[in-house]
């Protein structure tokens, strides 16, 4: 049942407002075919809840299935209004009615085509030959969702806008997009190119910003600009689209609803399937299989279950309905995030040991295998760190991503991508202590790449920091294979199959806990391996 589909997900597994229109073009802000350009104007689709309907989840199993009552009303509308909005809750894909799946043919997208103000296609870096819709009328994001390249870049969230040109031609554009208050600000990418080896991106954003003002009232979503609104609905829930999947793992360091860690839903015309994972203790874990639920298009996901007690469990939240990304629930004041698939859960107890398309396989990998792998790779960090003491190096091993950190101060001058003398020295002694453990018999063939990645902050341009990482990270790499480390000649080819160099620039900032930028922490040098998973 749903195996296909549910494995494509583990991979990957208003108001008025002004907008400021620079480069990548013309402001074009003419109106285009809509009617009534520059009057304040509200467009709607069918109704004032767009095309959402409520929808009951329970197994096919349970005669009868009944939503529990919960003992009092949340009122989701009030969450909503007071909530503080995160880009993950754009998550999954939300569009007018009619425009779930392609090709979208419907009366609402034929009255969006006529209603809405149009621009010139630069402003949105678009090639188009005529003028583009402001407002998209479907919008996807989150990494399962977009199963794009661009999402090994965890410094930007994306987006991938549809719009609509005058001559009825569909518009796709991916951007960066971020969420202050009630604004959504999307930056539209001019062009990127993802390298598979180093599971890097390299990527230029436009000069452009459109800002965006949005309200939620989950399953719908209002985006506004200049006068003009269009709500759009969460896929899994709009009335005309059959099936609502949800197969998601709480999040890293997310809080977690009555200790549940897994929420295993499908509904279509002939299945009804929902399965709760919760934990027991470190080590055990139960399956919740007796549970009913109820995504309401009043905002409310109600559901509960009676446990071997006999007692009844139930449990209210106003929610956003991510899809394939998952699920996020909250009360107004905490959010619970379960937007992690399965294999970025798992990919989560490896940091960031597997690249993002070697994740692909962790899909296939049972719980008892990935156990192994996480052991052995706690192992292999835990007596690099025993090296690295002993030979008295002032490195940390990072226990989560597995990365050392190396400080650029030691190893360059300012601005620099030569290595110092006394860089050279350091690497001599951190590199003999770092093979005799990657290399030694416990870990033969369990690493299958060592990247050393070049970092910088964020003063200069992207384009200026992304060319003075690399080379910082070549010349480490380059220093590390030669024969002036000390290293025998056997270890310097095991080395030479493993070790790549990438210049990340400044897309993993170090910040504080106030999530400010750490810029002297972020100026480093970073060596990290990747695990082989073929032979698991």
């Amino acid at each position: 049942m749903k195996s296909g589909l549910k494995k494509i997900l583990a991979v990957f597994c208003t108001l008025c407002i002004a907008v400021g229109v620079t480069s990548c073009g013309e402001d074009g802000g003419k109106g285009g075919n809509s009617k009534g350009s520059g009057a304040s104007s509200v467009v709607s689709y069918n109704s004032p809840n767009g095309t959402a309907v409520s929808k009951i989840v329970a197994n096919n199993n349970l005669e009868k299935a009944k939503v529990p009552a919960a003992s009092s009303k949340v009122n989701a509308a009030e969450i909503f209004k007071k909530l503080k909005y995160v880009p993950q809750m754009f998550y999954g894909c939300y569009a007018i009615d009619g425009c779930y799946s392609f090709p979208c043919n419907s009366q609402s997208l034929t009255d969006y085509h006529t209603d809405m103000d149009y621009w010139s296609a630069d402003n949105i870096c678009s090639k188009a030959e005529d003028e583009v819709t402001k407002i998209p009328f479907r919008i996807e994001a989150g990494p399962c969702t977009l199963a794009s390249d661009l999402s090994v870049i965890t410094s930007h969230y994306w987006m991938r806008m549809y719009f609509q040109t005058e001559s009825r031609n569909v518009e796709e554009i991916m951007g960066s997009y971020t969420v202050v208050g009630n604004k959504l600000t999307f930056t539209p990418v001019k062009s990127y190119k993802y390298n598979k080896d180093t599971d890097s991106v390299d990527y230029e954003l436009s000069d452009k910003k459109i800002e965006y003002t949005f309200s939620f009232h989950s399953p719908n979503l209002t985006i506004s600009l200049g006068g003009k609104s269009v709500t759009l609905t969460a896929r899994g829930l709009a009335e005309n689209y059959d099936e609502l999947e949800i197969d998601s793992y709480l999040s890293a360091k997310s809080d977690s609803i009555a200790n549940i860690q897994h929420f295993d839903i499908y509904l279509s015309d002939t299945v009804n399937h929902f399965d709760i994972t919760a934990k027991k203790t470190d080590v055990v874990s139960d399956v919740i299989n007796n549970a009913v639920g109820e995504f309401s298009d009043n905002g409310l996901f109600t559901f509960g279950w009676n446990d071997t007690n006999g007692s009844s469990k139930v449990y209210q939240y106003a929610y956003f309905f991510c899809e394939g990304d998952g699920l996020i629930l909250t009360d107004g004041s905490k959010n619970y995030n379960y937007n992690d698939s399965y294999s970025m859960h798992n990919q989560a107890l490896l940091g960031s040991s597997v690249t993002t398309k070697e994740a692909e396989k962790l899909a296939d990998l049972d719980e008892q295998q990935i156990a192994v792998i996480v052991e052995k790779r706690t192992n292999l960090l835990t007596d690099l760190q025993s090296a690295f003491e002993k030979a008295n190096i002032n490195v940390k091993v990072d226990k989560e991503s597995g990365e050392i950190m190396l400080d650029s101060t030691i190893l360059f001058g300012y601005d620099s991508s030569q290595l110092s003398d006394d860089g050279k020295k350091f690497l001599n002694k951190f590199l003999k202590a770092y093979s005799s453990v990657i290399l030694g018999e416990n870990y033969k063939g369990f690493v299958s790449k060592i990247l050393v990645e070049g970092h910088t902050d964020s003063s200069g341009t992207y384009e200026y920091n992304k060319t003075l990482s690399q080379s910082r990270a070549d010349n480490v790499k380059e220093y590390c294979l030669s024969s002036s480390t000390g290293l025998n000649k056997e270890m310097i080819k095991q080395l030479s199959g493993l070790m790549q160099s990438v210049g990340r620039s400044s897309d993993e900032l170090i910040v504080d806990k106030k999530g400010k930028e750490d810029a002297k922490a972020s100026r480093r040098v970073t060596f990290r391996f990747t695990i082989n998973l073929n032979g698991v």
